[in-house]
């Protein structure tokens, strides 16, 4: 994903977040651009862009660096990979642990605790930018296949980014949705990404209303609008069913669910990495 500034000053090291090097997975998309500093040109020199990735090659030979740096945007990023972990301890808790037998919550109680985790992301008026959503879906899920992030990116960047958007927010609305089954929100994920980038994709357990978000999500965000925040009014210009089924979770979030003290978070601007 483009961003602005590709070099820091030195004078910007008190601002700038320390990520240690060795935390770092590879493959997991970027929160953020991630600096180095070169002590020969005392400056903070950019290696990845976000929603990049380092592979294990990378992570090898920037070891001697031992850390890296983040700017501050990657503050506001953060709610959005803790929730991320709030949804999946929820999902993948067992009643049993506690050494009682219990029954596990019914469907509807998962679905219902599941929204109001995540419901508060959306900002107070209710619109969401591709990129958080991404950080959230790649919190939540399994990393996606390294060799194919690779291979997508290496050959197309635009619809790499295109498949990391649109494959994230078909986990993200299938929350919203009632899904809570972990192993196939993955496959989910998985397969929207390789019907984006073009690879092969399995039709194998594939539900109706899995095709109609996806071709939902395929007209509201096109090729050259794939930057652009979606909320209530997108869903609710639509006559498709899933888009109905949107707009019914998102109003409750409206009335019920609305966070008014989480800061609004965008790439944009002065707060953001992409200037405009």
């Amino acid at each position: 994903m483009d961003f602005t500034q590709r070099k820091l000053p030195v004078e910007a090291a008190s601002s700038l977040r320390i990520c240690q090097l060795e935390t770092v997975k590879p493959y997991a998309l970027m929160m953020a651009p991630i600096y180095v500093y070169m002590r020969r040109n005392e400056k903070y020199v950019s290696i990845k862009g976000p929603l990049d990735f380092f592979t294990p090659e990378e992570l090898e030979r920037l070891k001697p660096f031992e850390i890296v740096f983040m700017p501050p945007f990657v503050d506001s990023v953060l709610p959005f990979r803790q929730v991320a972990r709030r949804a999946k301890a929820i999902l993948h808790w067992d009643p049993s642990s506690g050494g009682k037998a219990a029954l596990p919550p019914a469907p509807y109680e998962l679905s219902d605790a599941i929204l109001r985790v995540v419901g508060p992301l959306w900002s107070p008026d209710h619109y969401l930018e591709p990129f958080f959503v991404s950080i959230f879906s790649n919190e939540f899920c399994e990393l996606l296949p390294g060799d194919e992030l690779l291979e997508a990116r290496d050959r197309d960047l635009e619809l790499y980014e295109r498949g990391i958007f649109i494959s994230s927010w078909m986990v993200f609305l299938s929350l919203h949705l009632g899904i809570t089954d972990t192993d196939y929100l993955n496959g989910l994920r998985l397969r929207s990404f390789r019907k984006v980038v073009g690879t092969e994709v399995s039709e194998e357990g594939v539900l109706a209303f899995q095709d109609e978000l996806f071709d939902l999500l395929d007209q509201l965000l096109p090729g050259d609008t794939v930057y652009q925040r979606l909320g209530i009014e997108d869903f609710a210009e639509r006559s498709e069913r899933v888009a109905q089924k949107i707009v019914s979770r998102l109003k409750r979030v409206q009335t019920s669910l609305t966070d008014t003290t989480f800061k609004k978070a965008s790439v944009w601007g002065e707060k953001g990495f992409i200037n405009g």
